[in-house]
């Protein structure tokens, strides 16, 4: 499974409610609430794994989730999904 397909399946939708619950549906860098919210990962080591620990996770804004991965707030996914492949390769 690729990271693109993992990050549309159940499994991966389950682990980010659960993340998004324990932080209140609140971004955990700027305080937003009632907005877009991602997950995002602190460090990669439990990509496919992240259930065996959840502190490895957190709740952030879509823009404080750009930023974080030092991108301009308003950049657009493709921007990100670019990055991304930079990081894992082409096949995610």
């Amino acid at each position: 499974m690729t990271r693109n397909e993992y990050y549309k399946s159940d499994q991966w939708r389950e682990i980010a409610l659960q993340v998004k619950k324990r932080d209140k549906f609140t971004c955990t860098k700027c305080g937003a609430k009632n907005c877009r919210l991602n997950v995002h990962h602190l460090h990669y080591r439990l990509l496919f794994n992240e259930h065996k620990d959840l502190t490895c996770l957190t709740t952030l804004c879509e823009p404080c989730h750009r930023e974080t991965h030092g991108l301009p707030a308003e950049s657009t996914w493709q921007e990100i999904e670019e990055q991304m492949k930079r990081v894992f390769g082409p096949k995610g």
